[in-house]
């Protein structure tokens, strides 16, 4: 039988009524306070691979020739999935490019808090070497802004043991090609800002960056004190391999000579002298948890570790031109020159064409120019006689070798 709610005799119910809004704010606040900088995964998709990287990223240490950094900057395609629950406020583009500009930013040293790293570490700074830009060309090839944008039930907030966010089928968003992309992912997270896979950790369709728009880019929904897009430089450091410096004490290994062994995390904004484990800590290392303000560095024994994971792991990366402008092109045969032969005129005509305006060129047989413009898709153009000869018209066609036609002047 259904039994009636009951209170204690000094329970006043009309004071809950006006007290409970409160609660249940101290209550999400204290959710707030409570979540994790970031997970930390110990799954192994594949320990072989994973063995085979860290022979590699010795080798790669031990032979600083090699190092990325002398091929100059190499360019990372990134894709960020927008996955937000129905209520939630939208999190606009703008703050997606924040987050590419502070990664570009401390993955190249162009951060302006170094004063916030002891002077004993100084001659340890590393610049990595990366630069990350949206994708301008999806995985079919065509044109994109490198974003894309789901909007998924309530009910799902992901966390590592539910996959859904992985599927697109479920209300997540389908990872594009992991071997060519850095994926990552912007949803509500439980308990946690950020996650990370790093090489051969996750399957492929899992692999990437998870993070909470609460610790995303700067500015928009990025809430003080991880509004500068830290907590993505933090996990982004996981996809290349790095580790926390705290993880297992001081009797762990984060397999980096230069960084010393942290017996824990520091949260908040710690000071630059404390120590731990018989030695200085580097509490401004961006694998620490730190306040975003007060980090402000890899080392160059960690550079080199994400180089080699580069190179050895995440080699599609590299290959992938995802990045490259996505110009505008004009085909060969949506151009025309008649008549050919030509005796006293003859018409350029321009089909269909995305571009606005195409650059020509006209050469005699000998190479030199004869004359330069511009000409108008969907509209004719009429040209002078020139002088019998072979003339040669080459149309500008930006990413693709040029368009070249050839005309005869006979009269």
């Amino acid at each position: 039988m259904f039994q009636p709610i009951t209170y204690p005799s000094f329970f006043n119910k009309k004071l809950f009524i006006l007290l409970f809004p409160l609660l249940l704010n101290i209550g999400q606040l204290i959710g707030q306070n409570n979540i994790k900088n970031c997970f930390t995964s110990t799954t192994n998709f594949n320990p072989a691979l994973q063995e085979e990287l860290e022979i590699f990223t010795k080798n790669y240490i031990n032979n600083p020739n090699q190092s990325a950094i002398s091929r100059g900057k190499i360019t990372i395609p990134v894709v960020v999935h927008i996955v937000t629950q129905e209520s939630e406020v939208e999190i606009l583009d703008e703050q997606v490019h924040t987050q590419i500009t502070a990664l570009n930013r401390d993955y190249n040293l162009e951060n302006d808090n170094l004063d916030r790293i002891h002077p004993a570490f100084q001659d340890r700074i590393g610049t990595v070497g990366f630069n990350f830009c949206l994708a301008t060309i999806a995985p079919d090839g065509s044109p994109t802004t490198g974003i894309t944008r789901r909007t998924t039930s309530d009910r799902n907030i992901f966390s590592p043991g539910n996959l859904w966010l992985y599927d697109t089928n479920e209300g997540g968003q389908t990872a594009w090609d992991t071997n060519k992309y850095l994926n990552i992912w912007v949803t509500k997270t439980d308990l946690f800002a950020g996650y990370a896979t790093k090489p051969f950790q996750n399957p492929p369709e899992q692999d990437g960056v998870v993070i909470s728009p609460r610790f995303f880019g700067m500015g928009g929904l990025a809430t003080p004190p991880f509004h500068l897009g830290r907590t993505v430089v933090h996990e982004v450091g996981h996809y290349f391999n790095l580790s926390h410096l705290f993880d297992d004490g001081c009797e762990g290994n984060d397999f980096v000579a230069d960084t010393p062994t942290q017996n824990s995390q520091y949260n908040g904004c710690p000071n630059i002298d404390e120590s731990s484990c018989g030695s200085r800590d580097i509490t401004a290392n961006f694998m620490n948890n730190s306040e975003g303000e007060c980090l402000a560095m890899f080392t160059r024994g960690q550079a080199m570790r994400m180089q080699a994971a580069l190179i050895r792991a995440r080699n599609g990366l590299i290959n992938n031109n995802g990045c490259e402008p996505n110009l505008p092109t004009v085909l060969g045969d949506e151009i025309k020159v008649y008549p050919n032969p030509a005796s006293y005129y003859f018409i350029i005509e321009v089909g269909n064409s995305t571009l606005e305006q195409i650059p020509y060129f006209i050469y005699n047989s000998k190479g030199a120019k004869v004359a330069e413009g511009l000409v108008t898709p969907n509209s004719t153009q009429h040209f002078p006689t020139y002088r019998n000869g072979i003339y040669f018209i080459q149309f500008l066609n930006r990413s693709e070798e040029p368009v070249v036609k050839k005309v005869v002047i006979n009269y």
